[in-house]
């Protein structure tokens, strides 16, 4: 579909963590710039066993308290795309990535929430794959230097557009200069202008994504 860019962002959070509920908590205030998906199942379970990477008070302001202010007026009034009823990818009947994809036209840059950010790791999984794959910019909240080891394999990324420093951080303080950022961008008034001038960046990823996975292909030399 054509480019229509009626969002700035998006965040496909799917499964909740801490750090996306604290990304969702600030993306809400800025009314009409960001595109959610999210999943609405199993919040309160997700609320009596906590997550086991980050600690949920880290991620809360001191007059905060889990019920009231981190899930029910986050989630309970955030319109997602697919209903909140997002269904793991891994489900043989429906196809998250492909029914994701038929929203890329509708905004600028993607807000990836990886799943393993903490450490010394580093593993790229179709939150940042699909985006790549799918011409779009994007910013990572993920371990440290996650960019970095994906210019390692051959990708670029956008320093020349905004500032790429949060990837020597990791956990609250690698959020606190992504937001910074987000908000930057979400007060340009040349932000169409910015993604045409990202395109380029966007075609080389995609070529990437190509090249890697035909070194994996049966009959490679790899």
């Amino acid at each position: 579909a054509p480019n229509t860019n009626e969002f700035k962002f998006a965040a496909f959070v799917g499964r909740l963590s801490w750090p996306r509920l604290r990304m969702m908590r600030d993306l809400k205030t800025l009314p009409g710039s960001c595109l959610f998906s999210l999943m609405q199942r199993d919040v309160r379970p997700f609320v009596r066993m906590r997550h086991k990477l980050d600690a949920g008070e880290e991620w809360m302001d001191p007059d905060d308290t889990v019920d009231s202010i981190m899930v029910d007026s986050i989630i309970g009034d955030t319109t997602s795309l697919d209903g909140r009823q997002v269904r793991d990818q891994y489900d043989p009947d429906f196809n998250t990535n492909l029914s994701l994809a038929a929203h890329y036209h509708r905004f600028g840059i993607e807000l990836v929430s990886e799943t393993y950010t903490r450490g010394a790791c580093y593993l790229p999984t179709e939150k940042t794959v699909r985006p790549l794959l799918f011409r779009k910019p994007i910013m990572i909240y993920g371990p440290k230097r996650f960019l970095q080891n994906l210019r390692d394999q051959g990708f670029r990324t956008w320093g020349d557009f905004w500032d790429e420093s949060y990837d020597q951080l990791e956990g609250p303080e690698r959020w606190s200069a992504m937001w910074r950022q987000i908000q930057m961008l979400d007060w340009r008034n040349d932000f169409q202008d910015l993604l045409a001038r990202c395109s380029d960046i966007a075609e080389h990823n995609r070529q990437t994504v190509f090249d890697i996975c035909r070194q994996y292909e049966p009959g490679s030399s790899s």
